[in-house]
């Protein structure tokens, strides 16, 4: 845009000192999308790159990856936007309540006319912020194991009396006193008044919270107070708030702020409600609902009940009809007589026992006879002779009086083959019933046997 544009833009806003519209129009009205360009332009061209500091809220990230939120003081808003580039280098969590400064470029967002700061870096407010102080308290206090469910506790389904430290000052106790009277007036509720914001408030709140369990009068604490930013609600960030609330012997309920508001005593109490007013409601259910539930009930036990004298006259009913209690006597003759039947069955069971045992015992009696020691010992003299007579027959003289016969050489060794170093040699021959002394005249190798 050149300077002469810039200065019909501003022209248009002018009003004569009398407060009255020019007389006559623009010669050309401009479009919405004209002018909102216009505006643009003026607004990038003044506002290249700027700091802001601020708290934020409304933080939400889209699934594109960019991010939106609102910087936020005591008088105005600021609408922001950190596309996914400049998101992805941020090194810290960012979250509601937080005090950043934000470095960036002012332009507008035609689709709605608004203006807003593109971001293009964003840091924490100092290093020693709140939000800074609040993830080093989270982080030492989760090592310690204070936010474990396991050591979360149920809260009580009838509870007679609840312990609620806040404000008088606030509508908090309005709002938790009117939902309680309207879902279960019949419970007391014991409030200690103190301080929810301020150097003393921790200090209250956490006095206020040993109280209760010291005296043991009621059966839930609840700490609650209205939204805020994250200075308001600091208290409830306090060390000595979360001890107390750690130590507390009675279940204990956080309610503070609103949905979207977390402090360390929403970790670390038994259970958290997102306002004052849900936390009646989870506290205590609804007296109407009771007694539809108790009413289900008392119709299911008479159903049951019923049912069971019905069963119960029928089956009488039957025994009444039954044939043993019209005719005892009858049933009592044909049961003594199933009786002597059985006795019958079971004598004529034993005699056909005995009978076969003493068939196997006469058995057995037979083949003892024959298994007698001197029988047995003709068995085994008969072969051993066998045996003897098969043992000779085998052995060296009756192989020799067979026709077989052994030959020896001069140092005792048996000449097993026809060899021609026996030439010229003497050697001993044994046949049946003698020896016979000779000379090797002639040696014929590997010649099979037959008659000379």
């Amino acid at each position: 845009m050149d300077k002469g544009e810039d200065v019909k833009l501003w022209d248009l806003w002018q009003v004569p000192e009398g407060g009255s519209a020019p007389a006559e129009p623009p010669p050309r009205p401009w479009t919405v999308s004209e002018l909102t360009k216009r505006i643009r332009w003026v607004l990038e061209e003044k506002f290249p790159e700027v700091w802001v500091c601020g708290e934020i809220s409304n933080f939400r990230a889209a699934p594109s990856g960019h991010v939106y939120f609102t910087l936020k003081d005591s008088e105005a808003v600021l609408s922001c936007v950190l596309f996914r580039e400049e998101s992805s280098r941020i090194t810290f969590a960012v979250a509601d309540g937080q005090e950043v400064i934000a470095r960036g470029r002012v332009t507008v967002y035609d689709a709605r006319g608004q203006y807003q700061l593109v971001v293009r870096d964003l840091q924490p407010r100092g290093s020693g912020s709140l939000y800074q102080k609040f993830e080093a308290m989270k982080r030492r206090l989760a090592a310690e194991g204070l936010f474990d469910l396991a050591r979360k506790r149920s809260l009580p389904i009838f509870p007679e009396r609840i312990g609620l430290v806040t404000s008088l000052a606030g509508a908090v106790v309005q709002d938790f006193l009117r939902i309680l009277r309207r879902r279960a007036p019949g419970i007391r509720v014991e409030i200690r008044d103190v301080r929810v914001q301020g150097a003393t408030a921790a200090e209250e709140i956490a006095s206020a919270i040993r109280a209760f369990g010291e005296e043991g009068r009621v059966d839930v604490v609840v700490i609650a107070r209205g939204g805020g930013s994250i200075e308001d609600l600091w208290a409830f960030n306090e060390e000595v708030v979360a001890r107390a609330l750690a130590a507390c012997p009675i279940p204990t309920v956080s309610a503070i702020g609103h949905e979207t508001d977390f402090t360390i005593a929403d970790f670390v109490a038994d259970l958290r409600a997102p306002t004052p007013s849900a936390a009646a409601e989870m506290i205590c259910r609804d007296w109407a609902q009771w007694e539809e539930v108790i009413t289900g009930y008392e119709h299911r036990l008479h159903q049951s009940v019923a049912r069971q004298l019905r069963f119960w006259t029928e089956k009488v009913e039957r025994f009444r009809s039954h044939y043993a209690f019209r005719e005892p006597r009858q049933v009592l003759e044909r049961l003594c007589q199933r009786l002597d039947e059985k006795m019958w069955a079971l004598t004529g069971a034993a005699e056909r026992n005995l009978q076969e045992r003493v068939r196997r015992l006469e058995i057995l009696q037979e083949r003892w006879q024959w298994n007698l020691p001197k029988r047995r010992m003709e068995q085994i003299r008969e072969q051993l002779q066998f045996l003897g007579e098969k043992l000779a027959a085998l052995g060296p003289q009756g192989t020799l009086k067979r026709g077989y016969a052994l030959v020896w050489d001069l140092e005792g060794r048996i000449v097993r083959e026809a060899d021609a170093k026996l030439l010229g040699k003497r050697v001993f021959i044994d046949v049946f019933r003698g020896r016979l002394k000779a000379r090797v005249e002639e040696v014929e190798e590997g010649l099979p046997i037959r008659s000379p």
